[in-house]
């Protein structure tokens, strides 16, 4: 197919900065999930379900950004007019292949998430379903929108390659529709990811500085839920464009790897609770004395810590563990989980 010829091949436009903070993000995110299961295995000695789905979602994310990688030697984050046709073609091509372990990566790590809400609501009905449902219908939605992309066009090359001679199936206006359902559904989950824990948290006979830490900790996934609604945003006003599609690209990537830190957030609260090697803790205990920390009554140690730790299982239920002391205080209602 004849083009004119690239403006500026040399400009990599977008595709630096992309590439340096989405594979930031994509790190961050599995080192969370590799602390997660050194967690579980050195305290808890347990593993649940929504850790490994958790990992699988990891996966998915590193293989979505892998794949992103590959476009990226084609010529993504380049304006249109610098790549040749080729580029255009295999840049789009990667792209593509790309799409579906993105969004399944950001629906895995909700499947996760409303595993580990449901084990901490318990008897709680309505917040459990309410989360339950708005993260069905999510992943239903995914699953439906990779139907309709993948068969909108015969040959499926035509998504990328307008010489394959390929027949619209369908108009791909269903996709872009598709696409802003599970935006609203997305952000929808985010703000239940909040607001339910919160209603929980609050009524806990703890402290209330534990209780604002814990719902500023919750209040995270807004953030989450802003990018949700950037990317439907976004993705609306940049169609046809490969430049255009770099920032979806990012704000999906964003979105995804935040999901599954945020998720791994709670389990990660029993790092602390890790009993340390003796080396560290002589090393701990000598620096106290070179510095002169001598004082009994405010000297916190990690001896200490590590003796308090002993015998501690999956802290994330010690929301549910406080909610079981003031159950008299709420009308008997207590929320238990089983290992």
């Amino acid at each position: 197919m004849d083009m004119p010829a690239p403006v500026n091949p040399d400009d990599p436009g977008r595709g630096i900065w992309f590439m340096g903070l989405t594979w930031t993000l994509s790190i961050l995110s599995l080192l969370a999930v590799a602390v997660r299961f050194w967690v579980r295995l050195t305290v808890t000695m347990i593993m649940y379900a929504e850790d490994w789905i958790m990992l699988f979602a990891c996966l998915l994310n590193l293989a979505a950004q892998s794949l992103l990688t590959v476009a990226f030697h084609y010529g993504l984050g380049k304006h249109d007019q610098d790549l040749t046709f080729d580029q255009i073609v295999n840049t789009g091509k990667w792209i593509w292949m790309s799409y579906t372990p993105a969004i399944l990566s950001s629906a895995t790590a909700r499947i996760s998430i409303m595993i580990l809400l449901v084990r901490i609501f318990g008897p709680k009905h309505a917040l459990k379903w309410l989360v339950i449902v708005t993260t069905t219908l999510s992943v239903a939605a995914v699953v439906a929108q990779i139907i309709t992309v993948w068969n909108q066009m015969k040959p499926v090359e035509g998504l990328w390659n307008p010489l394959a001679g390929a027949k619209l199936q369908f108009s791909p206006d269903i996709a872009m529709i598709e696409g802003n359902i599970i935006g609203a559904l997305f952000a929808f989950g985010d703000l239940v990811y909040v607001l339910a824990p919160v209603l929980v948290v609050w009524k806990l006979n703890m402290p209330f500085r534990q209780k604002l830490g814990l719902c500023i900790l919750l209040s995270l996934s807004l953030v989450t839920m802003g990018i949700s609604i950037a990317k439907s945003v976004h993705a609306t006003s940049s169609a046809g464009s490969l430049y255009g599609n770099t920032l979806g690209l990012f704000f999906a990537i964003v979105e995804q790897t935040i999901v599954i830190i945020l998720g791994c957030a709670p389990p990660l609260s029993s790092v602390t609770k890790l009993k340390l090697p003796a080396t560290i803790l002589s090393m701990s205990s000598m620096a106290k004395q070179l510095v002169g920390g001598r004082s009994r009554d405010t000297q916190y140690t990690l001896e200490n810590s590590n003796r308090r730790a002993q015998g501690s299982y999956a802290s994330y239920h010690e929301l549910v563990e406080g909610s079981k002391a003031t159950s008299s205080a709420h009308g008997g209602t207590t929320m238990e989980t089983k290992p």
